[in-house]
């Protein structure tokens, strides 16, 4: 019977603890709520700890102007200091991997995706911004290296022609790996309008390869194909996937996936907890108070893994610390020891003197 209720008491204490870690979660999911996307977290200069974050509502509208002070971050119920939250595009160069299908069955359709790319390419800030272009028919060509001169861009896309099979994802991949040298924001757009029939990589590969350096891919399925595939890809690599129908439509497309890159944040943030006792994975919660433009905001949980010479550092500090609480304990009792010898002696000698 008392074991029993040891066990009971014990659980109810787990669950009160984790509710008390917990923030709240009882927002209820209008079309304006804002859903947190956390697209990469680094923790090389831990306990300094950046992030890149999307905001977007439910109905799939981009949100800007959000500030610092809307901000917070907390580890284990207890809030860590947030020292930056800015859109990223504006300190940062955007980087952008265009990849476009040019295989044989988008003959007829490739004109409208050329006109649509002109105004997406001109859009962008060319005194810090870089477009390349990856194109793929049955194999993967690299049209144009990363430059910021709209007049090679567009000379580029002119010369696309239709050929060939379907090497979407190896044209992905191939994409992700032309961005991963690059700093700033990357991003990989990726247009095509059938499956995928002359690609090396399969699906799962080109997710984990994007997931690796944290590279979201947006994708923009044209015409008759399978969504799924490609609402995957995009889903978990933390881009979206937009489904088209009327090829007048491409170039609005184009320049709503600009403005939803343009919603990208830059998060920093102090983690509190510099204990060792706990694993090397830690737990996070960001909160983004509502503003204008949304009446709720989820709560969005992540999760940071400390590098194993950030775990070694502070293992190390932890000894250290140890050593010197150790070792003033051992000189405080050790002088007070001394002193309780003193008084001793002293109370002797004055009754041998009385």
């Amino acid at each position: 019977m008392k074991k029993s209720l040891v066990l009971i008491l014990t659980a109810l204490l787990l669950i009160v603890a984790k509710c008390q870690a917990q923030p709240e979660r009882n927002i209820e999911a209008h079309a304006d709520t804002a859903v947190i996307t956390m697209l990469s977290v680094d923790a090389e200069a831990y306990p300094v700890i950046t992030g890149v974050v999307k905001v977007m509502t439910r109905n799939g509208h981009p949100v800007w102007g959000m500030k610092k002070k809307q901000v917070s971050v907390s580890e284990n119920g207890i809030p860590c200091r947030v020292t930056a939250f800015d859109p990223l595009s504006e300190a940062k160069p955007v980087n952008i991997a265009l990849v476009v299908d040019n295989s044989g069955s988008m003959e007829y359709e490739l004109d409208n995706v050329k006109t649509s790319l002109l105004p997406f390419i001109r859009s962008f800030d060319t005194r810090k911004d870089s477009i390349c272009i990856v194109t793929f028919e049955s194999i993967v060509d690299t049209k144009s290296d990363f430059t910021s001169e709209r007049r090679i861009l567009e000379q580029r896309i002119d010369q696309m022609y239709a050929a060939g099979g379907t090497a979407f994802y190896d044209a992905v991949c191939h994409a992700v790996d032309v961005l991963r040298q690059r700093s700033g924001l990357r991003v990989v757009i990726a247009l095509t309008d059938g499956a995928d029939n002359s690609s090396v990589f399969d699906l799962q590969h080109t997710i984990r390869h994007a997931r690796q350096f944290a590279i979201p891919v947006y994708v923009i399925g044209y015409g008759m194909l399978l969504d799924e595939p490609l609402q995957m890809l995009a889903d978990s690599t933390g881009g979206t996937y937009i489904r088209v129908w009327d090829p007048g439509s491409l170039n609005d497309i184009y320049l709503a996936v600009k403005d939803e890159i343009l919603a990208i944040y830059s998060l920093e943030f102090l983690s509190q907890s510099a204990s060792t006792l706990s694993d090397s994975l830690r737990t996070f919660y960001l909160e983004i108070e509502p503003g204008d433009e949304v009446s709720a905001v989820e709560v969005n949980e992540f999760h940071v893994t400390l590098p194993r010479s950030i775990m070694d550092s502070l293992k190390s500090q932890e000894r250290r610390d140890f050593v010197v609480l150790y070792g003033g304990g051992l000189l405080l009792v050790g002088g007070v020891v001394m002193l309780i010898v003193y008084v001793r002696k002293k109370k002797k000698r004055s009754m041998y003197t009385t």
